[in-house]
């Protein structure tokens, strides 16, 4: 029977048929909760709604202004569909599948309340519109899905002239390179020469290295490679290796005579056999210069090489340590995922029974309303009816069930949301652990090719050494009395700078040298048993690469921190939008490709990263005021280093490991014991923001540039110690060699200096104007 209770069982036929017509109705009014909402247009399509294209234009001036990365009310984020599943205070935002029951749709068309968006909102927020709506409302119904971001046109315009500031520096492990970040271009430059190399340039470009600043620069621990950061961008430099051509003609003339003297072209430097193997460099009066070692002597190389072997090792010892982690990781990956798949089973179960609960909740509701019609009709205005008074307590007690119903529903719906988000996020985790894991056992696979082959020049080195210095056979001076270069009976071209007798590179010939000559400045000819052969000395750096993400995510905004990892496997990278994410992303350098991405890491703009000495863990500082840890083999953050009352500029770790400093744009310098997270001490006295905190090797003491005149070095209890004098602008950024020797700085006046860390004034200064000739040279 439709009738039950006193009521209808006592009502003439006439009252059931008013039932029956007014069943319909009543109940539809019901079901919508509210008849003065926004009607929304029926969209009549069967094409995909576009949510970046068609659904974000909607949201754009009427919803995302209070619900966004930044201002988050509720705790709701719009941005995307996985935030709307995610949802706020009051659950998911959206029921894929059913705009009806989805609570964007429904406060947005006026259904349930609260209302949006509100009246007199400050940020001039309108109602949707019928078709606004009911595009929204077709958007959820087909699943409320994302659909890729439509590519973003810039339109670049040069950098106006005279922007020659440096933003970014670099120098290589052996500090026979510099690179500075002027602009959009890379100027390079040889220091044991004080000359300028040259600027890079991308071959897409008409000119420069990049569209934009050239926010970041590092060289990878061999100097083979330069990584520089742009907008949206990190693009790879590789230095072409110089290759011996055959020349052609008879052998050169320059130097048949292997006893000597020689001397340079202006007469100005002598070069005499000493003891040993070596050379003697003298000047005209006879004042000695240098000893050169020909080649370095045995002793240099066997140090070397077991150098080498221990680097090595230690390496293999890490990717082993990594292998290791990298397994853990994926076990624990794949107990997430088994944890997940039950949470997300058993909330589902759950949100089922509440949907049903609801549903029966809603049914009696509509029951509850007809018969309260039913029973005003028959009191013809008789308010204090017994049975109209009887169906209002009904309806009351039936809307109060729904209600409790609905808030019953509402943390079922959420935490079956956020099983569901859990178990995608731990499948891509298993994704990203396994990816690592075959990484580190490909690593771990070549690290043993290079052990072997360090034992393998170990050997060599030692072999060297019992068999003695090979007899010199040719030297020659440059035409233009900047270089010298020797050769040896294996075949050993060594070029030498003139004036001070500084090794600068080291090539191996084809066959043992007969005769040996520059045919010009830069470049070498060689007779040998082979025949003559010539060789490009001037360095070529060329583009190689460019790295911008993957299709599902791509780097975000300005690239202003670049890294490589101690033995050159990662190039770590930091960016992001300003006010809305700070992205931390690891490359290999072998593919070029990343390995993971958190584009999440901080709340804002990365601006300063550093690997630590062991390579297993990264430290990053942003423009939230916050210095993050993350461990290399998994991806994830480990500690949180929080203290910094402005942006967070800079990030250097000491030598050993075992303390880490921030550089802040609140005046201080910041030490931490990385193990634990725990603040050391802090530096103040800083006039201007500090930009970049960096140990120097073999020390005790820290270096920092900063918006004051020249450089300081301090102590880890926060004292000066000294300063390294010379630059008179605010200093961008600073870079210093692994032995410690060799600092550069660059700043707002756009020259790049030169320091040796044991002298306060400069020894060069390479002006922002591309030079014609060498650097100002200070002594």
């Amino acid at each position: 029977m439709i009738a039950r209770g006193p009521l209808f069982a006592r009502s003439p036929r006439w009252i059931l048929g008013i039932v029956l017509i007014l069943a319909g109705p009543i109940a539809r009014a019901a079901e919508s909760a509210s008849s003065t909402g926004i009607e929304a247009a029926r969209i009549d399509r069967t094409d995909p709604v576009d949510f970046y294209r068609e659904i974000v234009p909607i949201l754009q001036g009427n919803c995302l202004p209070c619900h966004n990365k930044t201002t988050t009310k509720a705790d709701l984020l719009l941005e995307t569909p996985a935030d709307m599943l995610k949802g706020g205070e009051s659950g998911p935002a959206v029921v894929p599948g059913n705009a009806s029951e989805s609570l964007l749709f429904q406060l947005a068309a006026h259904r349930q309340k609260p209302r949006m968006p509100p009246k007199d909102n400050k940020v001039n927020a309108v109602n949707l519109s019928p078709t606004e709506l009911g595009l929204l409302a077709l958007w959820i119904d087909q699943g409320a899905k994302a659909t890729g971001r439509a590519e973003e046109h810039i339109q670049w315009k040069s950098l106006p002239p005279g922007l020659d500031q440096i933003l970014s520096v670099a120098v290589d492990a052996d500090g026979q390179f510099a690179a500075a970040g002027r602009g959009d271009r890379i100027d390079l430059y040889h220091l044991p020469t004080g000359v300028w190399v040259g600027s890079l340039a991308d071959p897409a470009l008409e000119s420069g290295a990049h569209r934009d600043w050239v926010n970041a620069l590092a060289f990878s621990p061999d100097g083979q490679t330069l990584a520089s950061g742009g907008f949206r961008e990190i693009k790879i430099w590789t230095r072409e290796a110089p290759v011996w051509k055959p020349a052609g003609g008879g052998p050169p003339s320059a130097s048949h005579d292997t006893h000597g003297p020689w001397k340079s072209p202006d007469g100005l430097r002598i070069a005499t056999r000493g003891t040993n193997g070596s050379v003697m460099l003298s000047d005209a009066s006879g004042t000695r210069i240098a000893e050169l070692r020909i080649p370095p002597d045995s002793r240099r190389a066997i140090t070397r090489a077991r150098a080498d072997v221990e680097r090595a090792r230690r390496t293999q010892e890490r990717e082993k340590a990594r292998l290791e982690a990298a397994e853990k990781e994926v076990q624990a990956q794949l107990d997430r995922a088994k944890r997940a798949r039950e949470a997300a089973a058993a909330s589902t179960r759950t949100l089922a029974e509440k949907n049903a609960l609801l549903e029966t909740a809603r049914r009696e509701l509509v029951l509850a309303t007809v018969r309260r019609e039913v029973a005003d009709r028959l009191a013809a205005g008789n308010t204090n009816a017994p049975d109209l008074k009887a169906a209002e307590e009904r309806v009351k007690a039936a809307r109060a069930a729904e209600e409790k119903a609905e808030a019953d529903q509402r943390p079922a719906a959420l935490k079956a949301s956020t099983s569901e988000n859990e178990l995608a996020l731990s499948f891509e985790g298993i994704g990203r652990a396994e990816s690592v894991r075959a990484r580190s056992r490909w690593r771990l696979q070549e690290t043993g090719g290079d052990l072997v082959a360090a034992e393998a020049a170990l050997g060599s080195a030692e072999t060297q050494k019992e068999r003695g210095t090979p007899a010199l056979t040719a030297l020659c001076f440059s035409p233009d009395n900047r270089w010298l270069a020797t050769a040896d009976a294996d075949g050993d071209v060594v070029r030498w700078t003139a004036d001070h007798g500084i090794p600068v590179d080291r090539h191996q010939a084809p066959g043992t040298v007969r005769s040996l000559a520059f045919t010009s400045p830069d470049k070498l000819t060689v007779g040998t048993p082979a025949g003559t052969f010539s060789l490009d000395l001037a360095p070529h750096w060329i583009w190689l690469k460019t790295l911008s993400g993957t299709n599902e995510l791509r780097l975000g905004d300005r690239v202003n921190a670049l890294a490589f990892s101690p033995d050159g496997q990662w190039l770590a990278s930091g960016s992001g939008e300003p006010s809305r994410s700070g992205d931390l992303w690891l490359w290999d350098t072998r593919a070029w490709a990343p390995v993971f991405g958190l584009p999440q890491l901080h709340s804002d703009a990365v601006l300063s990263i550093a690997f630590a000495p062991d390579g297993r863990s990264l430290a990053s500082g942003g423009a939230d005021r916050f210095a993050r840890l993350v461990d290399v083999a998994s991806g994830r953050q480990i500690r949180v280093l929080e203290g910094h009352t402005g942006h967070v500029l800079g990030v250097g770790w000491r030598a050993d490991g075992q303390s880490l400093a921030t550089a802040g744009a609140d005046l201080q310098v910041k030490f931490w014991d990385p193990a634990t997270g725990e603040r050391r001490k802090v530096a103040t006295g800083f006039g201007h923001e500090v930009t970049a905190i960096i140990h120097l090797p073999g020390t005790e003491h820290w270096l920092a540039g900063s918006g004051d005149s020249g450089l300081r070095v301090l102590n880890e209890n926060g004292e000066k110690v000294r300063s390294l004098a010379g630059g008179d602008d605010f200093t961008q950024a600073i870079a210093v060699t692994p032995d410690g020797q060799t600092v550069i700085a660059g700043g707002q006046d756009g020259a790049l200096r030169v320091w040796s860390a044991d002298q306060e004034q400069p020894r060069l200064v390479f002006p922002s104007k591309i030079p014609a000739a060498s650097a100002t040279e200070n002594h």
